[in-house]
Formats: C-alpha cells, structure tokens, sequence
C-alpha cells in the first residue's frame, strides 16, 4: 500500500483531523518494512500526541538456560494506551538473548505513551 494521508471530517462541528504517514505499509518496500502503523492525529496542525523513540534494553540472566532463541515481543502500556505488539527481531548484538547479555533494541517513530506503568513480555516457545 502507499504512503499517505487520511482526513476525517466530524459532521457535526465540521472539525477535520488529519493522519499522514510518509512510508509504504509493506513488507518489502519502504524504510521501516511493516503493514501496520499508528499515527498522530493533527488538528490546525498541531500534532495531538508527540513522538517519540523508544530504546528497550533486556538483561538476561547469567544461570544456565539464561538465554533463548525464541522470538521474543513486548507491549509496553503508558497513560496514552499501549504500544501493541513489539516484535523484538534487531538487537544491538548479532546473536540476541544469549546467557548473561545486554540487549537493546530501538522502537523509533512510536506515538508517545506518555507515563509508563507496565510491559508485557513473552516468547514463542520456538
């Protein structure tokens, strides 16, 4: 799918709010590679909910079986909602996971959560 714009128009004030996303909702085309996104809303041109990156580091433990190779994803939830499903595939380490490692992983581009109060981790047992 391209890239774009969407416009709402309420009836009955005859507010317009306007969603724009500058990248292709593909697996294959585009910077980010992905077929869904989340945008914030404009009015008058003002953005309603800021930005932001989000860096989410994950500390495996150093006993024996620390580590996985499972496909690891995480929700993170904030007074603004939650960020839906986080696939956590590109590590700042080749091999993710391992025994007693620091992984980070960059979410840029994410609508602002605001106040965080909790995450949601699991894996895929695979």
């Amino acid at each position: 799918m391209w890239s774009g714009q969407i416009i709402l128009k309420n009836m009955s004030n005859e507010e317009e709010t306007t969603f724009t996303y500058g990248d292709w909702l593909s697996k294959t085309k585009g910077e980010k590679r992905q077929l869904s996104c989340e945008l914030a809303a404009v009015v008058d041109e003002e953005e309603m909910v800021d930005t932001t990156t989000y860096i989410i580091q994950v500390k495996t433990s150093d006993v024996t079986g620390g580590g996985t190779d499972a496909n690891v994803f995480m929700t993170i939830f904030g007074e603004n909602g939650d960020s839906g499903t986080l696939a956590m595939k590109q590590s700042n380490n080749n091999n993710k996971f391992e025994k007693n490692q620091m992984d980070s992983f960059r979410f840029p581009d994410m609508l602002s959560l605001g106040d965080l109060c909790k995450v949601r981790v699991w894996h895929d047992n695979s």
